[in-house]
């Protein structure tokens, strides 16, 4: 994923999991659809297709999270995850929030 986002040049239509969902952002830096949902790609992609001026936007912030993506990033925002649930095995597990890793487009 950090390396498909390295060369990106065109808006994203990705499955709102793993890597896509912990750097994307649904409507700003791509547009996420849920795992194994084809029809839900396909419809979204032609909707892309359709909107010029969203994909102009969405490739440009895409471009920035590319710009700020980098394994030491991944490695770093990993090591803090691991560390609050960590901290949440002692203080109790409604400390850790799935949104625990978010990147600023």
């Amino acid at each position: 994923m950090l390396t498909s986002l390295k060369v990106v040049r065109i808006a994203l239509v990705a499955c709102d999991y793993a890597a896509a969902r912990q750097y994307l952002r649904h409507e700003t830096s791509a547009l996420l659809v849920p795992l194994d949902d084809d029809a839900a790609f396909v419809q979204t992609a032609a909707r892309l297709a359709g909107n010029p001026d969203l994909v102009s936007r969405m490739r440009s912030q895409a471009r920035r999270v590319a710009e700020t993506a980098s394994w030491g990033r991944a490695f770093d925002d990993l090591e803090r995850v691991l560390r609050n649930i960590a901290g949440a095995s002692r203080g109790g597990l409604d400390a850790v929030r799935e949104d625990s890793v978010h990147v600023e487009t």
